[in-house]
């Protein structure tokens, strides 16, 4: 996590320090610390109605209260989209993770309570790597 952390400052950072300064935003103020340039929002570069809106309806549902098994979820660690689209939903009641197309549709579930390989105890955390490989931890085998 440090290492994510620490590559994502480091990233900003540059992202920061591309800036030249016809990139200064009204609202914006820059200084610099120790060699590395900061940026502060003071204020947003859109009026009260330019913002992101959050529907009140939502786009895509997965999981259900009644239905199919495969929609019913009881104890949701997290859930991450692939390049693709799918979704893949991590289940700490069921021990797997289930796959969902783009549009919602159940697709196929691995996983299952077990010592194995590809079985879980305790499913804590789900997360997305690079080329859409997943990347899990079990808590009580402690393992990645």
């Amino acid at each position: 996590m440090i290492f994510l952390r620490s590559a994502s400052l480091l990233a900003f950072t540059t992202a920061l320090a591309s800036c030249s300064p016809t990139d200064q935003g009204v609202g914006t103020t820059f200084s610099d610390s120790a060699g590395v340039r900061l940026a502060v929002a003071e204020s947003p570069l859109w009026g009260p109605t330019d913002g992101w809106r959050v529907t009140a309806d939502p786009v895509l549902q997965i999981g259900a209260f009644e239905g199919p098994a495969e929609y019913l979820f009881s104890h949701l660690v997290g859930a991450v989209r692939l390049s693709d689209g799918r979704i893949v939903v991590a289940d700490r009641g069921s021990a797997d993770l289930r796959f969902f197309g783009p549009g919602g549709e159940f697709s196929q579930r691995v996983g299952g309570d077990g010592e194995g390989p590809g079985e879980f105890r305790r499913l804590e955390f789900i997360g997305l790597m690079q080329g859409d490989s997943l990347a899990t931890y079990d808590g009580s085998l402690r393992r990645v």
